[in-house]
Parts: C-alpha cells; structure tokens; sequence
C-alpha cells in the first residue's frame, strides 16, 4: 500500500494537530465564558478528534468516506445533545458549535490552514453578536404594528 503521506515532514502533522486544538479551544472558551454546556475540553476534543481521523484519511488516501464518517459521527453526536423539555428546545446551538469545531478540526488535517482559520470568524461573530433573546423577525417589523406573536 502507498502511502500518501510518505513525503510530508512528520512536524507538519504535529503542526496541524496544534492548530486543530488552538481553534477547537477559541470556540469552546466563548462557550465556556457565557456558561453554556459544553466548554474548552469539548469542543477542543471534537476539534482533535477530527484531525485525528483526517490525519490518518490523509495517510490511507480514503478522505471522502472518512470525512462523511466524521460528519455523520459528530452530527450523532451533537443530536444527543439536543434536550426537549416542557415544550423548549435547548442544545442545539451547543450542537452546532460541536459539528463545526469537528470541520475546523478536519480543514486543519487537511491543511486548509486559511480555510480554518476563516471558518472560525463566522462562528465567533454569531455567538457573540447575537443574544439569546435575539428575534429575527423583529427586524423586520414596522414601528407602528404590534410584534408578531412567536409559535412556540
């Protein structure tokens, strides 16, 4: 079997491994700093994980059916997360932070550095820009007319 990886200095894994971590801990801090459910350890392990398993789809020259493998686990994962109580819905931002920190961990295995790096910006924005009592229809709504009443 031919390795793809037979040319690449070993320290560029390490070095990616370390990237993967660096970006995972950013997006678990800002979780962790606003006290939600999942914090620093998680989301850097998700991150972690997904470089692991893109290092080693790097190495056997599998990456589709690897990568699709990492989505769907994570995506699993994340669906456990999502708790359904007294007719409120809570985790499914946690769920979504935890899937993209796993693509922030695969770009970096792949060495999409750049990629990995603009991934995250999009994410930081949304987590603290937007509150929780964000409505976006309240956006659009005339000053006059009383706010829409909200389904849920």
């Amino acid at each position: 079997m031919t390795y793809l990886t037979e040319n690449i200095p070993w320290w560029l894994d390490i070095a990616r491994i370390l990237l993967a971590g660096l970006l995972g801990v950013i997006i678990g801090w800002q979780r962790e700093h606003h006290g939600r459910e999942a914090g620093i350890r998680t989301y850097m392990a998700a991150s972690l994980g997904a470089c692991a398993f893109g290092l080693v789809s790097n190495a056997i020259g599998d990456q589709g059916r690897i990568s699709a493998g990492i989505v769907t686990g994570v995506g699993f994962i994340g669906a456990g997360i999502i708790l359904r109580d007294a007719g409120r819905v809570t985790g499914l931002t946690t769920a979504a932070t935890l899937w993209a920190s796993a693509a922030v961990g695969l770009s970096a295995a792949y060495g999409i550095y750049r990629q990995s790096a603009r991934n995250l910006a999009p994410w930081k924005l949304e987590l603290t820009s937007l509150s929780r009592d964000f409505r976006f229809d309240a956006a659009f709504e005339r000053p006059n007319e009383p706010a829409a009443q909200s389904v849920l």
